[in-house]
């Protein structure tokens, strides 16, 4: 089902011409992340669109991921699940991955199968090929492996097959899903998740979610939250993307509110003022 997201309109006047086309993302995007090579972006001065060179893809499984393949014994993992079935009551997500691999970059995927289960068994997901790589910003430590694998993080899936998982957004197939970390903060993002779901309806985009069981090489990782990767995709974020040499100005544009910006000289971005708005806390503070 398609679905579109307009959490802001925004317009910049720019060499007299007006962006009117714009989609704010809720967390982080995959196709529009401001260091992404694939971005489109604006300048605060009066330049032209700067369409930045394309980068290569990684080649996540060149042949699909499966136990073997994976130095993993079946039946193992089949007398793990029903074991992990009898003492779990929400969903349950499975990684495994060789056992010399470890997921601690947020560039670079890991090769694994991703199991579902514990749940309707049409929802089910056995030994599906996929890559899984670490998500965030000071949710994953800023990247410091020594703190990604002492610690628990967020994590990003992706299919090598576009793949629904347990029935989310009505059973939209998509590749990326992502897995937000059991932390302080947990139950706020499922509440956020169901009030915006609420308040924007089905012709908004906002992401579904599930809370879930997650294990890693059968090893416990507590209870994370099961959310969709926001993305340029029909299913999510669905606005239009132009044609290669396409020069007109009817573009869709798909922005990030981004704390880090300015972290990489190869960023493109723009500055928001607000009008110089002013807000007065419980407190008195005014900033």
């Amino acid at each position: 089902m398609k679905r579109r997201i307009i959490a802001a309109v925004c317009a910049v006047v720019m060499m007299g011409a007006m962006l009117t086309s714009c989609a704010k993302e809720t967390g982080e995007s995959s196709k529009a992340e401001s260091s992404s090579a694939e971005s489109q972006a604006v300048t605060t001065t009066a330049e032209p669109v700067v369409t930045l060179p394309a980068t290569t893809k990684q080649v996540i499984n060149s042949e699909p991921a499966t136990y073997e393949s994976l130095s993993a014994d079946k039946a193992e993992k089949e007398s793990f699940k029903k074991k992990i079935r009898s003492e779990n009551k929400i969903p349950v997500i499975s990684v495994t991955t060789a056992p010399d691999d470890m997921i601690a970059s947020r560039e670079k995927y890991t090769s694994c199968v991703v199991d579902v289960f514990n749940c309707d068994e049409k929802l089910e997901i056995n030994e599906a090929s996929a890559g899984i790589k670490v998500r965030g910003n000071s949710s994953a430590y800023y990247g410091d492996v020594s703190q990604i694998l002492a610690n628990k993080v967020p994590y990003r899936i992706k299919f090598d097959k576009k793949t629904n998982m347990l029935g989310l957004n009505n059973g939209a197939e998509c590749k990326s899903w992502v897995l937000l970390k059991s932390d302080w903060d947990l139950i706020r993002n499922d509440i956020a998740f169901r009030f915006g779901r609420t308040i924007m309806g089905d012709s908004n985009f906002c992401s579904d979610g599930q809370l879930v069981h997650l294990y890693v090489n059968e090893e416990f990782q507590g209870v994370y939250e099961l959310c969709e990767q926001c993305q340029i995709n029909p299913n999510r974020v669905d606005i239009s993307e132009p044609a290669e040499g396409y020069t007109d100005t009817d573009i869709g544009y798909y922005l990030e509110l981004d704390n880090y910006a300015t972290s990489d000289e190869d960023n493109h971005y723009i500055s928001m003022d607000y009008e110089n708005a002013t807000v007065t806390d419980i407190n008195g503070e005014t900033r």
